[in-house]
């Protein structure tokens, strides 16, 4: 049907045979309303298939071309509203942010700030394409929308990523000079953006440590608000080389959190060193 519409709308004369008019209405379940809509630009008369297949005389009437050529228009136009979507904001808000949904990673969540209600509604023919305008998911991204259909267009939705990241928080108000124990804090899931430091993912690294500052209910704990050695602590020395471990007592002579350089005090020697902190209380040095 469509390469018999397509030979109407291009042809400057064509006299259609009653069979082929026949098939068209019909091929055409709203054959009725195509033809209603003719008869505003051309005069006619309305049948039915079963009456066009046996009143071939009065299919003369249709051998008028602009009316032939207005049904083809009306045709083609109607196929194509068959498959066109309309799409609110809504719908194209919810449609990108399941897109971008799964163009990420299970431990990111994503959201799509939404258009505004009072957009009007577009139509596509054609399946709608997405795409970022920067190929890597950030914290701020664009999403592109793209209708590539009969009358195209495309427009643009901000969408926003956070990573979800496991980390150590307080569970209850902590006065600085807090000794911590396990059943002070807690694992929760929080926003890789907003947890500024260096984070704790495991618990018993904080077993024993001490706040320096106050905390409060749900703040995440990060390795500056702690000492994990304090001025004055008596500390384990650990020399290290290769394989082999020597451990002595010392007196940690600054505080220090996970990783950081302080100075201790040998108790044995009396010698001063530089070591690194590696646990609650406890030093190693390189030999």
């Amino acid at each position: 049907m469509r390469a018999l519409i397509d030979r109407i709308k291009n042809t400057r004369h064509l006299t259609l045979q009653p069979k082929q008019f026949g098939s068209i209405l019909a091929d055409t379940s709203f054959s009725q309303n195509i033809c209603s809509k003719v008869l505003k630009i051309q005069r006619a008369v309305c049948y039915s298939p079963l009456s066009i297949k046996h009143s071939r005389n009065h299919m003369k009437m249709y051998d008028n071309f602009k009316a032939l050529r207005a049904l083809a228009i009306l045709l083609s136009g109607l196929v194509a509203d068959a498959h066109s979507e309309t799409f609110n904001a809504a719908d194209l808000t919810n449609a990108a942010q399941q897109w971008l949904q799964q163009q990420s990673a299970d431990q990111v969540q994503i959201r799509v700030h939404p258009l505004d209600a009072r957009m009007k509604a577009r139509e596509c023919d054609a399946p709608l394409q997405f795409s970022m305008v920067n190929p890597k998911i950030q914290s701020q991204n664009s999403i592109k929308v793209l209708c590539s259909g009969t009358n195209g267009w495309q427009l643009y939705l901000s969408a926003r990523a956070s990573r979800l990241v496991e980390v150590v928080v307080a569970n209850r108000q902590l006065a600085p000079g807090s000794v911590l124990s396990m059943d002070m804090v807690q694992l929760e899931s929080r926003d890789q953006l907003f947890s500024r430091g260096a984070t704790i993912s495991n618990p018993d690294i904080v077993d024993g440590a001490r706040t320096k500052r106050a905390l409060n209910p749900g703040q995440i704990l990060t390795l500056r608000d702690l000492c994990l050695v304090c001025k004055g602590d008596m500390v384990t020395i650990e020399g290290i080389s290769g394989t082999l471990i020597v451990a002595t007592s010392g007196k940690a002579l600054s505080d220090g959190s996970l990783g950081d350089n302080i100075e201790v005090q040998n108790l044995n020697s009396g010698r001063k060193v530089q070591a690194n902190v590696t646990a609650v209380k406890k030093v190693a040095i390189n030999l």
